[in-house]
């Protein structure tokens, strides 16, 4: 039951008449109809219109949870009733991508949030800004396989997808999806398939039931359907396949050519389907499809029967099973003979004759072989590959540039490894302790490590050869660090120095002679190096990657600035900017100067004071000198500065170097830069003349207050939409402009995230606020809605 509130005097013959309203609202059953009609109020006070709840949540979306009289259902920002439960909520898919083997991945649009309500046993869709997707008219709406919906009305039902967009017509009894394009439907028990893309019925609805073989690798052209009490086959033209003779459970599906999951007259049946072929399971020991081919069994002896239902093979085999195979390769098969192991192909050629005890493994077109605890390597034409003599062959796969991938074989002979590179045939023997490639799905993948590269290791030096075996560094070095696919920084031990080198030429372009080396970052032409001098201090020096001295070794250290600019100190501590591509100098006259990486501007300091040096223009930035700057995280400045009474104040400045908060503000003694870390606003800080609590309030990156600094605790929303102000464990809100909304006189919603023991709050408008145990909405210009309750609830109203 709704009430309505009078908050100002009225006669009496008002009163008599608000009395005759209730008992009319009573006796007619009404509230509903009146809860619709609610216009919202403006202003900061609830008017004569606000509506009253016993309970009532926060919104989200657009929607809060009220409840009254123990009948619960959700409103919008008008107070009219929208829908009674929420069924089920979900992110609308974006797309759908296939990722092999029937599975498939699911985008989802991560910032929509859809939602299935029901509203007098009607159901429907509603986006998150409350409008209606699909109309809540519906007998049901079910959310499947986390990316369809299906939905029934009258005795008919259709699908949608998560959009809500219709797949088919509301015109059926029954859907069922066959593929993500044709539906089995159904009408007075009976069914046929539904082509949705032509909107048309390709198979009449003329059948007792359908399957499909929704699950299988790849997609199937054809249909099981019953008739008559019995199952067949038919294509999607309603051509009988097979016909209508079997008994069917939906187990053993396929979608090759081959059936399995019939009966007749009690027996398991496999059928060819191109030939029709029945292949009775009391005419054999035993039948298996394997790689799309029949394999039969005869007093212990196996055959194969082809794709088409032809027997190609004798009954000759002990054993025809599926290869031991790290690729998926439907080409050949394994096979048994007097104890000894082959290969044939599923066309019956034998591959590889069957004299070997051990059975073969495949390699793509290759195939692993053992006798006496060795291996070798076969062809697919049977020819030697690698002889039987190693103890251990084993596939690497290796991405080439082209992004194409190719086997390398490792072979393992006395604990050490070799290569071999069957493209080309080249052999490395097993001289090495290690051999290692890097893939760029492995998570320690090196994007600087050139993809047609191998690396080995010896006596702990690493070494490189090309994809197709020919040696690019031998394995003399302790590091290698490339620089690209021709360059590379080598170490030839811990005790000696690094030096450029050139693989492509096979020369030495900066001698062995530094301690380190280093590419310089967006330069990729120029080398830092160094190296430690007599006093064990470090001197650097820059060079190219011809080899050609750009920078003498005579600096104490050398910071990239952004693009070519560089800072140099001296080893007198002088500093100086540096050009590399004007190749020009300048003087700093600064006693210290600390860098921003990628960032024109520095912090100089000298007698005088700290400042802001712009290296474009070679002018201070602030007309002050500061005590200390802290360039902080959010790409700002905080500075710091002492007042006449010899007080350390701070103030800020902007991304530019440009003081747009005068050093004003006290830095609590208690206090870290962590205090100053904010993402889009700087914290003032003041202290309480009477209290000497500190005070808090904020301004934008321009300078402007938004808080002043009056409050115990201020809590920036991390969407902007606003502050949280806080004195005494009471709550107000100003807004993302700086005007105050309410003051802090109020109570705010136990399941807003205002995170009362961190520094920002996470809410949305309308926003929940409440006093002396009433609670209300306010709207982010200042209004305050139509609505108040008395208690608050959460959002979700469980389901019984």
């Amino acid at each position: 039951m709704y009430k309505r509130i009078l908050l100002k005097p009225v006669q009496r013959i008002q009163i008599v008449f608000f009395v005759f309203l209730i008992i009319c609202f009573e006796s007619c059953s009404l509230p509903k109809k009146i809860n619709t009609t609610v216009k919202p109020g403006k202003g900061k006070t609830p008017g004569l219109d606000t509506m009253v709840y016993s309970k009532s949540s926060v919104f989200e979306r657009g929607f809060a949870h009220v409840e009254n009289d123990s009948t619960n259902f959700y409103i919008d920002t008008t107070g009219q009733r929208i829908f009674d439960t929420i069924i089920d909520e979900y992110h609308p898919i974006d797309s759908i991508i296939p990722t092999g083997a029937g599975y498939v991945s699911l985008r989802k649009n991560q910032d929509r949030l859809l939602k299935i309500v029901s509203n007098k046993n009607s159901y429907g869709l509603v986006d998150d800004k409350g409008k209606e997707i699909i109309p809540i008219v519906y007998d049901l709406i079910q959310f499947h396989y986390k990316r369809y919906l299906s939905l029934y009305r009258k005795q008919k039902m259709t699908f949608a997808d998560s959009w809500g967009n219709q797949l088919l017509p509301l015109k059926f009894e029954e859907v069922r999806f066959l593929t993500n394009r044709y539906f089995d439907v159904s009408k007075g028990n009976k069914w046929g398939v539904y082509d949705s893309k032509t909107d048309k019925l390709i198979i009449p609805i003329a059948y007792d039931d359908i399957d499909y073989c929704g699950g299988c690798g790849h997609k199937s052209s054809y249909i099981y359907a019953k008739k008559n009490g019995k199952w067949g086959i038919i294509d999607f033209n309603n051509n009988i396949l097979i016909p209508f003779n079997y008994d069917h459970a939906h187990s053993n599906m396929r979608s090759d050519q081959w059936v399995a999951s019939f009966k007749k007259e009690g027996n398991n049946l496999i059928i060819n389907i191109p030939s029709s072929k029945e292949f009775d399971d009391s005419e054999f020991n035993s039948l298996e499809i394997i790689n799309g081919v029949l394999i039969v069994e005869k007093n212990d002896k196996q055959a194969i029967v082809n794709k088409q239902g032809v027997q190609i093979s004798d009954f000759e085999y002990d054993e025809i099973s599926a290869l031991y195979t790290s690729f998926q390769n439907e080409a050949y098969l394994s096979v048994k003979k007097d104890g000894k192991y082959g290969i044939l192909d599923t066309l019956g050629k034998t591959i590889v004759p069957p004299i070997y005890r051990e059975r073969i493994i495949q390699i793509g077109d290759y195939f692993y072989i053992k006798q006496n605890g060795k291996y070798g390597v076969l062809t697919k034409e049977n020819e030697e590959l690698l002889p039987i003599k190693y103890k251990q062959i084993t596939e690497i796969i290796r991405q080439t540039a082209e992004g194409n991938e190719k086997i390398v074989f490792q072979i393992k002979n006395n604990e050490l490894k070799g290569l071999f590179f069957p493209e080309t045939g080249a052999l490395i023997p097993p001289i090495f302790d290690n051999v290692r490639v890097y893939h760029k799905d492995q998570a320690y993948y090196d994007s600087d490590f050139p993809p047609q590269l191998v690396q080995v290791v010896k006596n702990n030096k690493i070494g490189y050869y090309t994809i197709n075996g020919e040696e690019k560094l031998s394995p003399s070095y302790t590091d290698i660090s490339f620089l690209g696919k021709d360059m590379a920084i080598l170490r030839k031990d811990k005790e000696t120095q690094t030096g450029l080198y050139d693989i492509r030429q096979q020369k030495v372009i900066i001698p062995y002679i530094y301690d380190n080396m280093s590419k310089i970052s967006h330069n990729p032409e120029l080398i830092m190096v160094i190296k430690n001098q007599k006093n064990n201090k470090p001197a650097y020096g820059i060079f190219n990657t011809k080899g050609k001295e750009i920078l003498p070794l005579q600096y104490q250290s050398i910071q990239q600035l952004y693009q070519q600019n560089f800072l140099l100190q001296q080893q007198d501590g002088d500093y100086l900017l540096w050009n590399a591509q004007k190749q020009e100098k300048e003087v700093l006259a600064f006693q210290k100067v600390s860098t921003i990486e990628n960032y024109p501007i520095l912090i100089v300091e000298n007698e005088k004071g700290t400042n802001l040096y712009d290296v474009k223009t070679g002018k201070l930035l602030l007309d002050n000198m500061m005590s200390k700057i802290i360039r902080l995280n959010n790409g700002q400045f905080a500075v710091f500065a002492k007042n006449d009474q010899d007080q350390l104040k701070y103030g800020y400045a902007n991304s530019q170097g440009e003081l747009v908060v005068p050093p004003i503000y006290e830095p609590d003694n208690a206090s870290t830069v962590y205090d100053l870390q904010y993402r889009n606003y700087f914290p003032l800080f003041k202290k309480d003349a009477v209290s000497d609590r500190k005070l808090i309030g904020f301004a934008d990156f321009d300078g402007k207050i938004l808080v002043k600094p009056v409050y115990h605790s201020v809590f920036p929303e991390v969407n902007g939409n606003g502050f949280i102000t806080e004195i005494n464990r009471k709550f107000g809100l100003i807004s993302a402009s700086g005007k105050e909304l309410l003051p802090p006189n109020y109570d705010i919603n136990p399941f807003s995230s205002y995170r009362p023991y961190g520094n920002t709050a996470e809410f949305n408008f309308p926003l929940m606020f409440g006093k002396n145990g009433q609670w209300q909405y306010i709207q982010k210009n200042g209004n305050i809605l139509p609505i108040s309750s008395n208690e608050v609830i959460e959002f979700i109203k469980r389901r019984q």
